[in-house]
């Protein structure tokens, strides 16, 4: 029953994407390693992307036969447009650094400087005057996620019918075949 168990799960990776955008300070994301599927909406849902040169991103989705959850949709077509939108969830995986070039990616960092950088990162944010950290936030968020509550159920839609496929069961079949 894929509608009853994804359908629970994608709700509430919805409602976990919205209350994080909801926040009123800046959520600053931090990626060490890959950032794949729902890891890659996750990380486009923060307000602001620090990444180590290493890290990777990969929409993962088509290998699997389904669409994106999370909102991945809604963030690349917003900040890249259509056309580099589905080149990058059509793709393969794509480094830090391109992420950086596209304007995915605020700071890129050496790996064992992420954490440290990350942190000293969010102290610069705290030390700015609170109400115009939350009115800019709310600015930014509203320009930008005017239309996420209703992508949100797109991709639900999208996701569940994809997920209702023989071909989503084989490839999710073998892919975990791998990994056992």
């Amino acid at each position: 029953d894929s509608d009853r168990l994804l359908g629970a799960f994608i709700d509430a990776f919805h409602e976990a994407i919205l209350a994080l955008r909801r926040l009123p300070v800046p959520v600053i994301g931090s990626v060490h390693g890959a950032a794949a599927g729902g890891g890659f909406s996750l990380a486009l849902a923060c307000d602001l992307l620090v990444a180590g040169k290493g890290a990777r991103f990969v929409a993962a989705y088509p290998a699997l036969g389904t669409s994106s959850d999370g909102g991945l949709s809604h963030y690349l077509t917003r900040r890249l447009g259509a056309m580099k939108a589905l080149e990058i969830v059509l793709g393969g995986p794509f480094g830090a650094a391109e992420a950086q070039a596209l304007g995915l990616v605020a700071k890129l960092l050496e790996a064992e400087q992420l954490e440290a950088e990350t942190l000293a990162y969010a102290r610069h944010i705290a030390q700015t005057a609170p109400q115009s950290v939350r009115a800019f936030k709310h600015l930014v968020c509203a320009a930008e996620d005017g239309e996420l509550e209703v992508q949100l159920q797109r991709e639900r839609a999208a996701f569940l019918g994809c997920a209702r496929t023989e071909d989503f069961r084989n490839r999710v079949q073998a892919f975990l075949q791998k990994r056992g």
